[in-house]
């Protein structure tokens, strides 16, 4: 039960980190979104300046345009006016003209009454006066050209006037047509701005909303953890509790097996005298008679090295298997050379199991240094390429025949064994 409170409390733990890492990522895309609102916000500000401060230049060149244009109407009224004056003095001067023209006339018809060759006073006055009228007919006629000539110039400027203000109101119509552009561009830009600004405060208020669930999780965090910690110390506790009785269920089923090896073999052994191993100085009667008494009951299998039996019916741990050998009066096989290796592995060939115990173990030894009952060391030849390999994988203490090598394997392991019997016992059974 307390298992699964811790494991529902790292799932909950996982999706709390899961969702604040979201809110993170969610943070941080408010805060890319709220600098780039900003650097829109601000190049809105700065096209907003540019434009109304070409919008004022504008106004300031239409207003000069509009002044030259004004100023141009009254030099336009001047030339009119002199205009309409030049065409009085003409008509004067073509009614002066046609007075002297009928002056004349009269005088050249008096002259034709009064007849070639007759001479008076009011003739030569009158001679006199007609010079003078031509003069002043000459005179004038010259005025008149020279005002024409004036008038021609000044309908010339008033021309050139007239199509500079021309120019001049397509101009100033362009301009506020322009004006009328950037007045518009300059109202949509405030439009934009207004809604860049409620956009930002609508993505200020998300950060705020965000912010406060991302500390209220940062507070349920903290509590899951030391209610974690707190349910993690129970379940260390009792993983240690567990692994301690996983210890003790395994060293009583390793007990439990002993016991029922030795409970059969004690059965087996009923029927059977006892040999007592501990008697320290044994007769040769007394060897003869253990000797005779030695696999009775068992298939014995005779090589160049020994004789041998191969248990291959039962499975049994090293100490098990050794137990088993010595209650028969047998030992576990040592086949401390390459031919007893060979010839162990042999059995393979009549049918038995592949892998056999043998005596050989680091039991009483540094780890990894095996030896024989005898004392001696395993030779390296007589080992599988990379074995013994109890250095990398724990504890394995007890050696068993594979073919034609050897292995190492922990002792709590059930492997079929091979007993031998003791080489002073083979004379004894020839």
């Amino acid at each position: 039960m307390q298992r699964t409170t811790v494991l529902l409390l790292l799932l909950i733990l996982a999706t709390i980190q899961a969702k604040e890492e979201q809110n993170n990522k969610k943070e941080v895309d408010c805060e890319t979104a709220k600098e780039s609102v900003e650097r829109s916000f601000q190049i809105l500000s700065i096209s907003t300046r540019q434009l109304g401060q070409k919008c004022r230049e504008e106004k300031r060149e239409c207003d000069k345009k509009m002044r030259e244009f004004a100023k141009l109407e009254e030099e336009k009224k001047k030339c009119d006016e002199s205009l309409k004056g030049l065409d009085d003095e003409v008509a004067n001067y073509a009614s002066s003209f046609d007075e002297l023209g009928g002056e004349l006339q009269k005088c050249k018809q008096e002259l034709e009454n009064v007849g070639v060759g007759t001479a008076s006073p009011d003739l030569e006055d009158t001679k006199t006066e007609l010079e003078r009228t031509k003069g002043e007919k000459e005179t004038l006629e010259a005025e008149l050209a020279t005002e024409k000539q004036e008038k021609s110039e000044l309908q010339e400027k008033l021309d050139d006037t007239i199509r500079e203000k021309t120019t001049l109101q397509v101009e100033v119509n362009a301009l506020r047509e322009n004006e009328t552009f950037w007045e518009n561009i300059v109202a949509k830009q405030k439009e934009s701005k207004e809604s860049l600004q409620v956009r930002l405060d609508a993505e200020i208020t998300l950060k705020e909303e965000i912010t406060k669930e991302l500390s209220e999780l940062k507070e349920e965090k903290i509590q899951l953890q030391k209610l974690a910690a707190e349910n993690l110390v129970n379940y260390t506790d009792m993983q240690t509790q567990m692994e301690q009785l996983r210890k003790s269920i395994d060293r009583l089923e390793n007990e439990n097996k002993n016991v029922l090896t030795k409970l059969a073999i004690c059965n087996e052994l009923r029927s059977e005298p006892v040999v007592d191993d501990d008697t320290n100085e044994i007769d040769n009667k007394n060897m003869t008679e253990k000797c005779g008494r030695i696999g009775r009951g068992l298939e014995l299998t005779r090589t160049n090295s020994g004789i041998y039996y191969f248990n291959h019916i039962t499975a049994l741990p090293w100490l098990s298997a050794n137990d088993y050998c010595r209650a028969r009066g047998l030992e576990l096989a040592s086949a401390e050379s390459e031919d007893e290796i060979l010839e162990v592995g042999r059995v393979r060939s009549l049918g038995y199991h592949v892998a056999f115990w043998t005596a050989a173990s680091d039991r009483g030894h540094a780890a990894g240094q095996f030896h024989w009952p005898s004392g001696r060391k395993v030779a390296s030849a007589l080992w599988f390429p990379g074995q013994p390999d109890q250095v990398s994988h724990g504890r394995e203490d007890c050696a068993y025949v594979y073919g034609s090598k050897l292995k190492d394997s922990p002792c709590s392991a059930s492997f079929y064994f091979a007993c031998q019997v003791p080489q002073e016992c083979i004379p004894l059974l020839s």
